[in-house]
């Protein structure tokens, strides 16, 4: 039996494959992209728009040094929920 696509997952995938047709333009660099989403899967409780402020605080606050890894994002979390 065919598995049937949610509509979220969907719009996701389109979302993934037109970034990186975005992104390759750009042959001589390394991207990385975070997304709602993996911010959502670390705490479902939080509203969209306090997962919006994690994606910001990560990009603006973010110790190029240390990168961003699923530890950082769930440090952002808690000072978003404070």
């Amino acid at each position: 039996m065919k598995r049937q696509t949610n509509i979220n997952e969907t719009r996701l995938k389109e979302r993934i494959k037109k970034l990186e047709e975005d992104l390759a333009y750009y042959t001589d660099n390394c991207t990385i992209v975070w997304m709602r989403e993996d911010v959502l899967s670390l705490d479902d409780t939080l509203t969209e728009e306090q997962a919006n402020d994690v994606l910001e605080m990560m990009e603006r606050k973010h110790d190029s040094c240390l990168g961003i890894n699923w530890d950082t994002i769930q440090y952002w979390i808690e000072e978003v929920k404070k």
